[in-house]
């Protein structure tokens, strides 16, 4: 048996039978006692097109599950207009809108129904910053050194998922691309079979430790002198006086040497410091590596929402500590006046696509304490008016408000006039589209790029009228902590 030659088209008819666990066209079972997930995932993570988005269940917001695919049997990629669509071992190049195109491919897969509470069947990759040129007229004066593409989206037939507040992992086949039929549902049941498969070879590897790389005294590097970002930060307090922008998000990138295995940095990194919403991507000659903190959107039927962190603060030495810094970032007025702003920008992004009189905050200023910081987080939901797509909601949400500023336009066109170097992937978004809807991103953020022998991470943070340079630049560091100590480089860097 032989994939279908051709994608298939749109709106394809078929009479599904559809059971909580089986349907005519996906087949999911459940494993029980399943093998420790970075186990698990580590049989494929080699694999170019693996993807796992990676839970910690001890988060208070986090990815609903825990998921992973490899064997993708069509990716997407683009650069600026230029689109290529990898299928079948074949590529095809195409001109336009990445957002339009995408949107148009999903739509061929939309026969896939969910099962229960997860989409089960989708794609999973990133969406970098720099796909704003297509939603915005704004400059692109950064240098794009490292010429990445714009965004890499992997489509997957077979796909684990692993719900960290149960324990249960689910292993679910769809069988495409192929066309709905007997064909299909023999090769979801081969592709089943294939990762249970998987799930057995994990279970005979005994449950090992975080890899431990050697402390390295790499030389650490960054897109700008301590002096050229006191300098940008400057500029940006002064088209707050003149009431160009209200608040900016600035940020600077590292840089370091690397030659190790990507994925055993990963699994060192997310041993030591759980990320609430981190990922893992092989895309062939890079990989990305996150440990995002933030949730950008979650659409879940005709429901939407978003979480914007604005206000951070460094852990404590002790619970009594944490309660006093608590405090502080609660009362203080720079943070709290950031992170009203941003709420504001937030709700009027969601309003473009929800419907009249829906959206609303659910939580606002609610604190969420991470291994080395403290972080002032909101949600905002809504009611998607009818018709309303996950691509919809990209386009109408992108980049996200939290690391951009207010208002959006003037704070992007102010970014590319101070950062030297475009941002690439760092401040867009990771995560999961479901073929027949639902969608759950993070914000880029807290998230390294290997490519090329070097590994690049950036941080930033909201510039208002009352910041400090040398608070903003500490805090830079701050965000920066888990690599650099994860790469064994030292917190003290530019201090």
């Amino acid at each position: 048996m032989t994939p279908s030659s051709s994608i298939p088209a749109p709106g394809t008819p078929h009479a599904a039978r559809r059971t909580p666990y089986r349907s005519f066209d996906l087949l999911v079972e459940e494993v029980p006692n399943p093998p420790v997930i970075t186990d698990l995932f580590g049989l494929v993570a080699c694999r170019p097109g693996s993807s796992l988005l990676d839970a910690d269940p001890w988060a208070v917001n986090h990815w609903r599950a825990t998921c992973f695919g490899y064997d993708p049997f069509l990716t997407f990629s683009a650069k600026g207009q230029e689109i290529t669509i990898s299928f079948q071992g074949e590529h095809s190049r195409v001109r336009g809108d990445p957002f339009r195109h995408l949107q148009a491919l999903l739509q061929q897969f939309g026969d896939i129904a969910p099962v229960r509470e997860f989409p089960a069947a989708g794609a999973i990759g990133y969406f970098g910053y720099d796909l704003r040129h297509h939603l915005e007229t704004v400059p692109a004066a950064a240098v794009d050194d490292l010429r990445l593409p714009d965004c890499v989206i992997h489509f997957y037939d077979l796909l684990f998922w692993f719900e960290p507040g149960t324990g249960r992992l689910l292993v679910a086949s769809s069988g495409l691309p192929l066309h709905p039929g007997a064909e299909r549902e023999q090769r979801a049941r081969e592709r089943l079979q294939e990762g249970l498969d998987l799930v057995q070879r994990a279970r005979l590897i005994a449950r090992s430790a975080s890899p431990e790389l050697p402390h390295t005294e790499t030389l650490l590097e960054s897109n700008m002198s301590k002096a050229h970002y006191f300098k940008a930060l400057e500029a940006v307090l002064e088209y707050i006086a003149a009431g160009d922008i209200y608040q900016a998000n600035i940020s600077q990138r590292f840089a370091a040497h690397f030659s190790g295995d990507p994925w055993a940095l990963y699994r060192r990194l997310r041993s030591r410091f759980p990320a609430s919403f981190g990922a893992y991507l092989h895309c062939g000659p890079f990989h990305v590596l996150s440990n995002s903190p933030e949730r950008f959107l979650l659409v879940e039927g005709n429901q939407i929402s978003t979480c914007p962190i604005k206000g951070t603060r460094p852990r404590g030495m002790t619970v009594e500590d944490d309660a006093r810094i608590i405090g502080q970032l609660r009362r203080d007025p720079k943070e709290r006046a950031e992170h009203v702003m941003i709420v504001d920008l937030e709700r009027n992004d969601l309003g473009r696509i929800c419907q009249v009189g829906s959206v609303h905050v659910e939580q606002f200023e609610t604190v969420e304490t991470y291994h080395t910081l403290h972080h002032m987080v909101s949600t905002v939901a809504g009611i998607l008016e009818k018709g309303t797509d996950p691509i919809d909601c990209l386009r109408a949400t992108f980049p996200g408000g939290s690391i951009t500023g207010a208002p959006k336009i003037r704070a992007m066109e102010v970014i590319d006039e101070v950062e030297p170097t475009a941002r690439g992937l760092y401040t867009g978004a990771i995560g999961f589209i479901g073929f027949s809807g639902g969608m759950e991103l993070n914000i880029a953020i807290r998230t390294a790029i290997v490519t090329g022998g070097r590994i690049y991470f950036q941080t930033g943070g909201g510039i208002v009228a009352d910041s400090s340079p040398v608070r903003e630049y500490e805090e830079t560091l701050l965000k920066a902590e888990t690599f650099f100590r994860t790469l064994g480089v030292g917190a003290g860097f530019g201090r």
